[in-house]
């Protein structure tokens, strides 16, 4: 391990422990153990939910539904951004649309969607008009970028259609796909428990609904600290993962 590696660990746990003072100063400051716990009675809470079976049914149901709204908005953002970079007309007349999707505040969406749709299509729906917009963009810049030399060498050897699609230039313009999508897992969770927190659907059993459930009904607000600590593990676990695949990634493409 280099030493820059073992420097970059260190202050990780210096941010972690920074983090964790402030948490407990601010308790100390506010006094108050049913509104702002410490970080160890949080903690403790924290375990103790963990033996709850139906703590892993929500947190399963929040990510689920969160995946399943990124992967919709993957597949749709990428079609897109192909067609957007192959036909100029069509970028220019979805252009003034995917602006509208960035501009619109996502609690404005949530709110319309409170009032007319009530299942489960509402949190798809926030997530696809939230993320779609990013991988859209990426994909597009990713092809846009892709050297002119080597579009004309694709023009002069009269490849065309799917394999020079395929074979040429989606690995090219792949490192800006993969880092949108690489965003936007995390950001479709954090969109999807947000959107479960303000739609406060009864029918819904994530970790948005438990959150809001503490708040709004039994007051328990140090389940909420706890419920954050859940989705901060949760974090940290899927940043791992990705983190690991970037790196396969990296050395297949090399």
């Amino acid at each position: 391990m280099t030493k820059k590696k073992i420097l970059n660990i260190i202050f990780v746990f210096l941010g972690l422990l920074f983090v964790l003072f402030f948490w407990e100063i601010s308790s100390r400051i506010y006094n108050s153990n049913s509104v702002f716990p410490s970080f160890i009675e949080s903690l403790m809470n924290f375990v103790n939910l963990l033996k709850d079976i139906n703590l892993y049914k929500s947190l399963f149901f929040t990510i689920g539904l969160g995946l399943l709204g990124v992967l919709i908005s993957i597949i749709f953002g990428i079609i897109f951004g192909i067609l957007a970079y192959y036909f100029e007309l069509f970028r220019a007349f979805f252009s003034p649309i995917n602006k509208i999707f960035r501009v619109i505040p996502t609690i404005i969406i949530s709110i319309l969607l409170i009032i007319f749709i009530k299942n489960i299509f509402a949190y798809l729906i926030i997530s696809f008009l939230v993320l779609f917009p990013l991988i859209y963009e990426a994909t597009l810049k990713g092809f846009l970028e892709i050297d002119q030399n080597i579009i004309n060498s694709l023009r002069l050897e009269e490849t065309k259609g799917f394999s020079s699609l395929f074979k040429v230039l989606f690995p090219l313009a792949s490192p800006y796909i993969l880092l949108s999508v690489i965003q936007s897992i995390g950001l479709g969770l954090k969109i999807e428990i947000m959107a479960e927190i303000l739609m406060g659907d009864n029918k819904n059993i994530g970790i948005g609904h438990l959150i809001n459930n503490a708040y709004n009904h039994t007051f328990n607000y140090i389940d909420i600290y706890s419920y954050a600590l859940l989705i901060v593990v949760v974090y940290l676990l899927i940043d791992l993962v990705l983190y690991i695949l970037k790196e396969k990634f990296i050395k297949i493409d090399k």
